[in-house]
């Protein structure tokens, strides 16, 4: 029914939220501290996060704070789930975390059917989409039109900025080498010049990382490297 991203450095919480979302249907993803939660977000791209807070790196706050931050992925809803609730803590603790955006709130221990009703109405706050996102596949990499992310086999290798990402977008989707002129009118209608295709290329392999052997230059324009097998 739905893709849920459980962010739980506890394996066997992680396994009763396993068991009891799978008897539901849904379909789950793990991740077991707080920066490969926040990675995990762009790689599996949840329906709803259920986030633990106290968490190994980012705590779960600052995941919070993080995911509300961006502007694509604020709309994602969140369960908080927390050991250190109860009484007025826990009250006040449900406020601060709902004011950084979490749709629903849970403390440990929970009963599976208070977990569900609240799974339920997180699903239940996700935004429509008007305009849904595209992705670009090309060989061992996935480029992602809305978030503008960058994945080679699942793995995030990169968020870009507009111009870079629609230059490394028009690259991937062409079956052959592009000439300088036409990324210049695809991506900057012809306002800009060869020194800053060429700067934004550099950019582009710096931002890329060990992927940057994909970007091959050629006479008079580039060309993209679909698999890590191919020189």
């Amino acid at each position: 029914m739905a893709r849920i991203l459980s962010i739980e450095d506890d394996p066997s919480i992680q396994q009763v939220l396993s068991v009891a979302l799978n008897l539901e249907g849904h379909e789950v993803h793990y991740a077991f501290s707080g920066d490969e939660g926040f990675k995990k977000i762009f790689t599996s791209r949840p329906d709803m996060v259920i986030l633990d807070l106290m968490l190994p790196g980012m705590s779960g706050a600052e995941v919070l704070k993080a995911l509300h931050g961006h502007p694509e992925l604020k709309g994602t809803p969140v369960l908080v789930m927390t050991a250190f609730g109860g009484g007025q803590r826990g009250s006040v603790l449900e406020q601060t975390v709902k004011a950084l955006g979490a749709v629903e709130y849970l403390e440990k221990p929970f009963r599976i059917p208070e977990l569900l009703r609240r799974v339920k109405a997180c699903l239940a706050a996700r935004p429509k989409e008007s305009a849904p996102g595209r992705e670009i596949r090309s060989g061992e990499m996935r480029l992602d039109t809305r978030l503008r992310t960058v994945l080679v086999n699942d793995r995030l290798v990169a968020t870009l900025p507009p111009s870079r990402f629609e230059l490394l977008a028009a690259l991937a989707s062409a079956d052959g080498p592009l000439a300088k002129e036409e990324l210049l009118t695809r991506v900057w209608r012809g306002r800009a010049g060869p020194a800053a295709l060429e700067k934004a290329i550099s950019r582009l392999r710096e931002d890329l990382g060990d992927q940057a052997f994909r970007l091959k230059t050629t006479p008079g324009g580039y060309e993209f490297v679909a698999r890590a097998d191919i020189s």
